[in-house]
This record gives C-alpha cells, structure tokens and sequence, in this order.
C-alpha cells in the first residue's frame, strides 16, 4: 500500500521554553507524521483513515509530553516506539467504533418480496452478492489484545514499582538490557534480578487477584487447564444456556456445544496452524469464519472431502434423506458432502450453515442472545426458497437469510 505523500504539518502548541535537545518536540513529533500513517495503515488496513489516526496520534502525544522521559535524545528510535504504543491505542478504538458501525449498516434496496402468505412485501435487504463482509476475525484480536492489555496493567498495580518498572521496560515498550540499565541507573545483574522477580510477582497476583478473568480468555495456571470450559457465550440454538468450549490442544480439537440443549455449534480437528487466541470469543469467532470459508466454498464453487480434503462432490438433501443426529433442532435440510477417495460422507443442515454467514455472526456479535427458528418454504423472484431465522430473545430484532431450495445458494439476508 502506497500512501501519498503529506504536504500539510500538525499545528500543535509552541513548546515551553527550557533546555531542549536540537529540534523542538513539536517538530520532530510533526517529522514522525509519515511513519506513523503508515503504522496506522498496517493496524486499521484504511489509507485515508491512516491519515487522521495519525493526527490523533501527535496530538494525543502532544497533551501528554510531560510523559516523554528521553526529550533529550536524538535517536528515533525511543519516541518512535512511544508514539507506536499510542498509535496502537488510537487504532484500536477506531476499529472498535468502525466494528459497531458496520454491524448497523446495511445496503438498501427496495425489491418486492413474496411472503409465506403470498402478499407482496417492500423489505429493506442484504445481498450477499452485493455487500462486502468485513473480515471480523482480525477486529475480534485486536480487541482481544486491548481487554487484556487492560487486564495486564491491574496486574502490574500489585506489582513494586522497581520490578515494575523493568517489566515494563523490557516487555511492553521492547527495550533492551542496556537501554533499560542505563535509564534505571542499575547494573546487569541488578536487572535481571528484577525481571526475575517481577514475573514472579506478575504471576502471583494474576493467580491470585485475576484467575476468574483470565479463565474468561482460555488462560489458567500450568496444568490446570480443563477440557472443557463454560464460556459467557450464549447459545445461538435455544437462547437459554451458556455455550461449552471442548478443547484439547495435544490433539488439536476444538468444538462448542450448548450446556442446555447439548447441540453442537462447530467442531474443527487439526487446529494446530490456527493463529493462537485467548478469549472464547475469538475461537469461536476463528471457528465460524474456517467453516464459513469451508462450506460456502463448497456450495459455491468445488467441494472438497471435510476429513481428507480431496476434491469431494455435494448434493442437497431433503430433511427426510439427512441421518436422524442432524434433527436435534427439526426436521430441516442440508447439505451432504461425498468423497470418493475416502468413502466418507460429511453433512451440514440449515441452521448450522446460515449461522456461519458473517451478516448472522454480527447480528449475533450484536444482540448476545439469540435463537434459531426454521421459516417455512416461500417463492423469492419466483425461486423455492428456504428461511432459515435468527431472533434476538430480547427484542423483535431479527435477521432471515433466504437460500435458494435447489442449490442452496444464499439468496438475499434481510434484517428486520
């Protein structure tokens, strides 16, 4: 990604007269403008939000210059990395503000649609094929990362600021040994004392002030890890009961199931290459984005074999011609995915399917509790159509995704 090139320069207050190193603050802050735009872009992945995110950033630093303790060095290096940590903060709440916004948006269309009772109805709709699915995986890290960040200096507070002070240093701002004996005025060995001793310190409190929350993100004391983990995930199934994280990482496994109603939400074996994350949440956010990009590749384009990944073929079932274990939430079809190198047959339903759409994750990534009902078979554009429905258990707030009865293509997601 190219950014251009910035011609205009921050105006930010004349510095306070005193002893100062060659350039004034204000102008190596405004010298560091590029840099950190593109620092800004790499985080948001948005060149024109790049831009005022770098603004932010200089007069955020600005307001709080007093906090700059190396105003004397020349070096980039230390105030790029203080300016980096802002930046990153800065970021992080645009995405969280941009994560909201883009659950409310919705391209508007105003399309006649036949309803269950045949009346003609003017409804607002989603295309699938129109509207871009932002990739919520990478927000759900970053937000991750933030929420735990938090967690992490309520930790350090129980931590003596001398130990403090040089895990901060060393893990968190990146400095190295030297860097940190010469700014704390302290020998080697004196430093890695305290390093010692601070993580000592920083996991007897975690252990002992914050083990509920850290259980919340996946993160227990050695050895203490349960296969299973009740998450504050409610289920998408019944609404009514939490969902269940089954994880056992010496063989890669990873599943959801309700606590209440036992259904299973999704299940990934061999998740040894997944990108490591903390929080419930995110895996199953991770989860549903992996059987996302499996199944609706497999209906759009060429399946391949679930267990063995070979080149697979896929048939649309009817509810009757599914095994009975794929009924627990009804009588409704799906998919079967065949492989002939294998001899395994893999099968999906409805609701399992439409829950993996991102429209759906972020309905239910907004409303928390919601439930699956099945609607009944009507014509869209005079195609058979399946309504496969997800209702908020708290409000009239629901989204239908349409799918076409032959294919079982997505037809249109309509949120009401």
């Amino acid at each position: 990604m190219v950014l251009p090139s910035y011609e205009e320069t921050v105006i930010l207050p004349p510095t306070k007269s005193g002893k100062q190193s060659g350039r004034s603050l204000d102008t190596r802050f405004t010298d560091e403008r590029v840099w950190l735009a593109h620092k800004c872009a790499g985080i948001v992945r948005n060149a024109d939000a790049a831009e005022d995110l770098a603004q932010e950033t200089l007069l955020e630093a600005w307001r709080n210059r007093q906090k700059w303790q190396d105003s004397e060095s020349e070096q980039p290096e230390p105030l790029r990395r203080w300016l980096a940590a802002i930046a990153h903060n800065v970021c992080l709440r645009w995405l969280r503000e941009e994560q909201h916004e883009r659950a409310h948006r919705m391209l508007q269309t105003r399309l006649p649609t036949s309803g269950v009772d045949g009346n003609s109805l003017e409804q607002d709709e989603w295309s699938i094929d129109e509207v871009a699915a932002p990739d919520m995986y990478e927000v759900e890290m970053e937000l991750e990362r933030t929420e735990l960040s938090a967690l992490l200096s309520q930790a350090l507070a129980y931590v003596s600021e001398p130990l403090r002070a040089a895990l901060v240093a060393r893990y968190l701002q990146g400095a190295t040994h030297n860097e940190i004996t010469q700014h704390l005025q302290v020998s080697e060995a004196t430093l890695v004392q305290r390093i010692y001793r601070g993580k000592q310190a920083l996991r007897a409190a975690c252990a002992t002030h914050f083990s509920q929350e850290l259980a919340s993100y996946g993160i227990y004391p050695p050895g203490t890890q349960p296969v299973a983990a009740v998450t504050r995930l409610w289920c998408p199934w019944c609404g009514n009961d939490h969902l269940v994280l089954h994880e056992d990482m010496s063989v890669g496994m990873c599943s959801f199931r309700c606590q209440g109603c036992h259904i299973l939400l999704g299940g990934k074996g061999n998740v040894g290459t997944w990108q490591k994350v903390s929080s419930f949440a995110t895996r199953c956010t991770q989860l549903l984005k992996w059987l996302y990009g499996y199944y609706w590749q497999a209906i759009d384009q060429e399946p391949t074999c679930f267990f063995c990944g070979e080149p697979a073929r896929l048939v649309v079932k009817e509810a009757q011609d599914l095994p009975s274990k794929y009924h627990r939430l009804g009588q409704q079809a799906g998919i079967a995915i065949g492989c002939s190198h294998c001899q395994r047959t893999h099968y999906n339903t409805l609701s399992h399917l439409t829950l993996d759409v991102p429209q759906v994750q972020r309905f239910w990534n907004k409303h928390k509790r919601i439930h699956w009902q099945q609607g009944e078979l009507i014509e869209y554009a005079g195609i058979p159509t399946l309504v496969s429905t997800f209702q908020s258990k708290e409000s009239q707030k629901r989204i239908d995704v349409l799918i076409e009865q032959q294919t079982f293509r997505v037809l249109a997601i309509n949120e009401f």
